[in-house]
């Protein structure tokens, strides 16, 4: 509930103003806030304005209209930008004049928010109101919402950008964010997001700009009732993905113009021009917009875009007389192949396998001159691909017989690299007595002479004596035995007595058994594999071929510790130390670097007195602990020796 009324002072303002030839001017509304006002009281009409340390807001009447002749609506737009303040009367009067107060309302308290436009409208009402104040004109000529038409304008304009741009594009280097002398700037230029045009007066400086960041522009279509709209936009850094929103109902379009690699460089991500998405594409028979296609489409024959004469002569030039295969005959020398025409190649040679293979291939000639060849095998031969490289002059076979790569059974040491009960393999020779372990899960079928593992091809040579390893299976059914030597000649099993290598179920194990003559591999045996399937054995680490054999650890041993490293690049370091008399702490090295120590993460360290003297106490210095990577500190609590210990640390690698 409201109190209205006329002031006694508006109507000896009046009457004053009538003497004169002068017409009422109620030119402005004052909000104010009245400490304990009761709007259901009856206003005294002996007041006037209020004193202004109670006023909160005051404006200038926009609008005036006659409501009838004895009636008068005044109204004003409080603007969003407008702070926010709390009032609970409003009072109409003219501010040239004092004591002109012509209308006061009391009210219930209201508040009006900030980013929120209010209309205020006021009427006054007297005999004779509209003709004495000169006003004819009615509300209906400026009281009327153009905001939805004018919206809808606004609106389909935006869409006709959006079908013609899409989400976001840019004009030339409009909105193009580059690095500059440490910093980051965004150039001048145009741009469409959401349909809206953006303009970038002057050349503009980023800051708080950070590896990984995002570039964004963030734009929106704003202004208020009687101002003029127009696009707002900002720039924006930051580290999360941003997309569109809408804030105090608001539409914002965002888009991301930039992103800040970990380098400090800028990749642009503006999209130029049109958004051709939206445009057809031409046909042979209608017009539309035509891509140029990228020279890494040409060559995979992907996407729709036109080639040009440039790309089509690039493509096809690598091939000669691509689709007519050129029959070179039987190639005797190597040289031949230098007058071939590039593109694809039909001949025969004996220089590949050492017997004469025919071969269907093609020739791709790098622009230097230097030159590759790359066949496989005819239809009549056991499937193979074959390589040749001009610079090094000679044949490879890449890939062999029906499987690309199979998996070796026998991976766990596969590289001569695990140590076995009776010893382990150097690049020195070693005799072996037959039935020792000389390298893990190897053994010696009769006694092996001269036996060493050569340190530039990892191939294992000897003099004489065969080996074996056996495989928990009971059936060699599907299984292929193979020995690959040093120069990467694959053989697989057949029997001793051929071929050096023999495959068969060990009676006595009930397991199958893999045995090689060593005096048949004169050239070393550099894979010995057992497979489903017959193929190429992968080459592994020597780090991969320790964990297949030790369970996933390997294993770094000296006289006094023993240490396994995990795949998870944690460690257990068990060894032999000593501990410091009389609770000083002792520095015992360590056999590898560890990170700093941390029961956090989950390091941890235990030790023991090597005697086993229960009353003797071992104690890990947690003082010294964090401060090492290559050290542990023990003291203990024997007043005139060091102690001897065992200790066990679960740590990780540095």
């Amino acid at each position: 509930m409201s109190q209205v009324v006329i002031p006694l002072e508006f109507e000896r303002y009046l009457q004053d103003r009538i003497i004169n030839g002068q017409a009422p001017d109620m030119n402005e509304m004052i909000f104010a806030y009245i400490p304990g006002l009761d709007p259901e009281q009856t206003i005294d009409r002996n007041q006037g304005l209020p004193d202004p340390s109670y006023w909160v807001y005051q404006q200038d009447v926009m609008q005036q209209a006659k409501l009838n002749d004895d009636a008068i609506i005044y109204s004003l737009v409080i603007p969003g930008e407008v702070k926010k303040f709390t009032f609970n009367a409003i009072y109409l009067h003219d501010k040239q004049t004092a004591n002109s107060c012509g209308l006061v309302v009391h009210k219930m308290t209201e508040t009006k928010e900030p980013e929120m436009s209010s209309v205020r409208s006021c009427v006054q009402q007297y005999s004779g109101a509209a003709s004495i104040a000169k006003i004819h004109v009615t509300p209906e000529s400026w009281q009327i919402d153009y905001h939805a038409r004018l919206y809808g304008i606004d609106d389909d304009l935006r869409l006709a950008c959006w079908d013609l741009f899409g989400d976001a594009s840019f004009l030339g280097n409009g909105f193009q964010v580059k690095a500059s002398d440490g910093g980051y700037q965004c150039s001048p230029g145009v741009g469409y997001v959401g349909g809206l045009r953006c303009v970038n007066d002057a050349l503009t400086t980023l800051s708080n700009v950070q590896a990984g960041d995002g570039i964004y522009l963030d734009v929106r279509w704003q202004g208020d009732v009687l101002s003029r709209w127009a696009t707002q936009w900002k720039l924006v850094v930051s580290a999360t993905s941003l997309t569109d929103y809408v804030d105090h109902g608001t539409q914002h379009y965002v888009t991301q113009i930039a992103a800040v690699k970990a380098n400090g460089s800028v990749t642009d991500l503006r999209h130029l021009g049109i958004d051709e998405s939206k445009l057809p594409n031409a046909t042979t028979t209608r017009k539309g917009v035509v891509a140029l296609a990228t020279d890494g489409n040409v060559k995979t024959g992907k996407g729709t875009g036109v080639i040009s004469p440039r790309q089509l002569k690039q493509a096809l030039d690598q091939f000669g007389g691509f689709g007519q295969p050129v029959d070179l005959g039987m190639i005797t020398d190597n040289t031949a192949l230098d007058s071939a025409p590039t593109g694809l190649i039909h001949f025969a040679s004996d220089l590949i396998t050492g017997k004469s293979t025919e071969c269907q291939g093609v020739k791709i000639q790098h622009p230097d001159g230097d030159y590759s060849i790359i066949a496989g095998s005819g239809s009549q031969q056991e499937p193979a691909l074959f390589f040749f490289h001009s610079v090094q002059n000679k044949w490879s076979t890449t890939l062999t017989h029906r499987t690309l790569y199979v998996e070796n059974l026998l991976k766990g040491n596969q590289n001569w690299n695990v140590e076995g009960d009776a010893g382990e393999l150097t690049t020195s020779p070693q005799n072996f007595a037959a039935g020792q372990e000389f390298s893990h899960g190897w053994f010696c079928g009769s006694d092996v002479t001269g036996i060493y593992l050569d340190s530039q091809t990892g191939a294992v040579y000897a003099t004489a004596g065969t080996i074996f390893r056996e495989y928990p299976l009971s059936t060699t059914a599907g299984l292929y035995a193979s020995v690959t030597d040093a120069n990467g000649l694959q053989t697989y099993a057949d029997a001793l007595e051929t071929n050096g290598i023999r495959l068969a179920v060990e009676q006595a194990t009930g397991q199958v058994r893999l045995t090689i003559d060593l005096s048949v591999y004169t050239s070393g045996i550099k894979i010995a594999a057992l497979s489903y399937g017959r193929g190429l054995i992968p080459v592994i680490s020597d780090d991969d071929s320790e964990r297949a054999a030790r369970g996933g650890y390997i294993l770094i041993k000296d006289f006094r510790s023993r240490t396994k490293i995990w795949p998870d690049g944690t460690c257990d370091i068990s060894m032999r130390a000593t501990a410091g008399k009389a609770a000083a702490a002792y520095r015992n090295p360590l056999p590898i670097t560890i990170k700093t120590f941390s029961t956090e993460l989950g390091d941890s360290a235990t030790a023991n007195h090597w005697g086993g003297d229960a009353e003797v106490i071992i104690v890990i210095d947690s003082k010294n602990m964090p401060k090492s990577n290559n050290d542990i500190w023990l003291r203990t609590n024997h007043p005139t020796i060091n102690v001897d210990t065992l200790i066990h640390i679960k740590a990780r690698v540095a």
